[in-house]
């Protein structure tokens, strides 16, 4: 299942172009903005954009009666589906689907199927045919999101995986997966929706991040990187967003927004801000980060295994270990008192971001998925 796919008889869709049927599988219905859902869109628009065509298939177990009555009221109120995701732009001709068990996919007419979580991989492979190229999509080390033995199976499995980042393919190594069989393919940036903000000089002095209630995403270091930085210096100011209702613990000085649109993020958030803090305890990559730097917001982060892969300590952002809220707070201080230090770091964080454009990152997707080379991305560091 890990051959090129069949393309006898697909049409073509340029000079030497084929459209292929290609169906990516999600675990869940993201209603509120997700990492992981929004490459997966990106991808699919892409892709279709490009001729082919194109399912993301969610696969969601039925929820009780209250929630079910909740949701039609909701689905019917606001037109189905597709526009109950509002958080981010979607192809006109992707199609979504959703059912309540992968026993329900129907999956026997694509010729690419992506399973995009450690979860929906055995089903997808219980589903379809050996004419049919299975490409397991894999943005984070999933033994820590899942039992560590069951993930670990379910990476042996036989098929090709495409990785997000150099680092997540070395732990996919690691595993026991052979080197061939994982392609990198990093994760972009939608440039025209973060584009340059004002120079640093001109924004006030206000601090912003990503406030997941989840525990990898380090909620509790950021609080106590507000608290610290705000014992020296009272006149910083504080703003977050996050996918859902204000999370526990975050201190009450922070302006909390939720289910931020895609384009909003860059006027509200990062062009508003003298840094961006990253206090995740590990990513697969860390796009919010990426995203700052495009728009030429200086970034303190953690080392957290995806930031990493594109950030340079003291060159094109501030990396400090991951939990070490002191040593957070201290760069972050470092910024919004050295005017040019962060002035230099925002310049060449703007290059490194503005050097990963979503749609090259698609083309290599692509390549990928079809079973070609593919290029490499010479915006790693």
């Amino acid at each position: 299942m890990g051959q090129r796919p069949d393309l006898a008889g697909r049409r073509r869709r340029g000079a030497g172009d084929l459209s292929v049927r290609i169906d990516m599988v999600l675990g869940t219905f993201p209603r509120t903005p997700s990492g992981g859902a929004l490459v997966v869109y990106q991808y699919a628009s892409a892709l279709a954009a490009r001729g082919h065509e194109v399912r993301v298939w969610h696969v969601e177990p039925r929820p009780s009666a209250l929630e079910a009555g909740r949701r039609l009221v909701r689905n019917v109120a606001s037109g189905g589906l597709r526009s109950r995701i509002r958080w981010t732009r979607l192809h006109p001709e992707v199609r979504l689907e959703r059912v309540r068990s992968a026993a329900d996919l129907d999956l026997v007419d694509a010729d690419v199927v992506v399973p995009t979580f450690w979860t929906t991989v055995r089903p997808t492979l219980g589903r379809v045919s050996a004419r049919q190229r299975v490409v397991h999509f894999v943005q984070a080390d999933e033994t820590t999101l899942g039992p560590p033995d069951e993930v670990e199976a379910i990476y042996h499995l036989p098929c090709p995986k495409i990785a997000v980042a150099p680092r997540l393919r070395d732990r996919l190594v690691a595993f026991g997966v052979a080197p061939g069989d994982v392609s990198i393919v990093t994760n972009g940036v939608d440039l025209p929706l973060f584009p340059p903000g004002p120079a640093t000089a001109q924004r006030p002095r206000r601090v912003t991040f990503l406030a997941g209630d989840v525990p990898v995403k380090g909620l509790e270091v950021a609080a106590d990187v507000v608290r610290r930085v705000g014992e020296c210096r009272a006149d910083v100011r504080w703003s977050a967003f996050g996918p859902g209702r204000r999370p526990r613990g975050l201190p009450a000085c922070v302006e909390y927004t939720r289910s931020v649109p895609q384009d909003r993020l860059a006027p509200d958030f990062y062009h508003r801000a003298a840094v961006f803090l990253c206090t995740s305890h590990a990513e697969g990559w860390g796009l919010p980060a990426l995203e700052a730097m495009a728009c030429g917001t200086p970034v303190v982060s953690t080392r957290n295994g995806g930031v990493d892969n594109f950030a340079v300590d003291g060159d094109t952002a501030l990396l400090r270990p991951a939990g070490d809220a002191a040593a957070l707070a201290d760069a972050v201080l470092e910024l919004l008192d050295d005017p040019d230090r962060a002035a230099a770091i925002a310049s060449r964080a703007l290059v490194v971001g503005r050097a990963h454009a979503v749609h090259e990152s698609a083309g290599r997707f692509e390549a990928a998925l079809l079973g070609s080379p593919v290029p490499d991305h010479e915006g790693l560091r």
